[in-house]
């Protein structure tokens, strides 16, 4: 079973400046100047070089797996993940394949605002939902996106009885479109809720009443919660701020001319759940993608293979 500590090896995590920051060791030779290294630790002495930054997700420290010693004994240091990479996304065919919560997506209930960023890249122009989150107790939804046949992008909210609205510009085949829908409670129709598109403002709206989400069920990518208006084409970095709604200065750093960065360091405000189709794993039968926070439920795969992920993202 692996063990979690430092040891002394080229890879730790160290603290400078009140800050753990995740280091290389630095092997001082004749040639060594101090740009070759960031600081010097007086606990042990050795030069360190910063790699990143430390986050609350990483291993606090190097993982010793016993398991794998060498025949002397020494544990063989298993280095910190790697720094964020973007290079995988999900196809979803348009018959029966999506992706549902392993449970209620409850981390939502009674949130009185939120935002949603995703990006797609259509196969074909079919209706087709690109999330869902059902209410947990009737058929209706209490949050959805649904991109119509006219590659029209559709969103609606609980909460009054007239509570859509529609984007303007038209997501096209072949491409990737960032998408972002920004709800938020208070003021008229036209400022509660409102989609974006490439990181542009683009939509009408008929939203009347406040956002109203009260008991949420499972949460659906690429299809309803009942498999209905499966999507075609590939979606990738789904995230989710709750009770927050992003400004449009913070929708234009996700958006990022086009090119996914990290939410989780290079935005102004992280998201509260985000799904990474790169962090998901398969395991022989379906794909399982985690929350990057593990703050919301798990994600299955439905009635997809191991070839649904692909080498395909938006790129400048």
């Amino acid at each position: 079973m692996a063990t979690r500590k430092n040891v002394n090896a080229t890879v730790q995590v160290k603290e400078f400046n009140g800050k753990r920051w995740i280091c290389t060791r630095v092997v001082l030779s004749a040639t060594t100047t101090f740009e070759d290294y960031d600081f010097i630790d007086n606990g042990d002495g050795f030069p360190w070089k910063i790699i990143r930054q430390w986050k609350a997700n990483d291993l606090d420290g190097i993982v010793i797996d016993n398991a794998v010693a060498d025949p002397e004994g020494i544990p063989i240091p298993v280095p910190p993940p790697p720094v964020f990479q973007d290079t995988k996304s999900f196809y979803f065919d348009g018959t029966d394949e999506g992706m549902l919560s392993t449970s209620n997506f409850s981390i939502m209930d009674n949130a009185n605002s939120y935002s949603v960023s995703f990006w797609v890249k259509l196969e074909t122009l079919a209706q087709g939902f690109a999330y869902r989150v059902n209410n947990a107790t009737t058929i209706y939804s209490e949050l959805y996106s649904l991109i119509q046949a006219n590659g029209r992008v559709d969103v609606g909210t609980a909460g009054g009885g007239s509570n859509w609205s529609r984007a303007s510009t038209l997501l096209t085949t072949g491409g990737w479109n960032h998408v972002c829908v920004v709800c938020r409670p208070g003021g008229n129709r036209y400022q509660q809720q409102r989609i974006y598109i490439n990181g542009q403002s683009s939509f009408t709206s008929n939203f009347t009443g406040n956002v109203g989400i009260t008991a949420c069920g499972t949460l659906a990518f690429a299809m309803s919660n009942t498999g209905t208006s499966p999507s075609n084409g590939n979606f990738n970095e789904i995230a989710f701020w709750v009770d927050y709604d992003l400004t449009d200065a913070e929708i234009a750093q996700v958006y990022n001319n086009g090119l996914p960065n990290n939410l989780d360091e290079d935005i102004t405000t992280k998201p509260t759940v985000w799904y990474r189709e790169e962090n998901a794993t398969y395991d022989g039968v379906n794909w399982i993608m985690p929350d990057f926070y593990e703050v919301g439920p798990d994600m299955q795969s439905q009635n997809m293979e191991a070839i649904s992920r692909q080498n395909d993202v938006p790129t400048l």
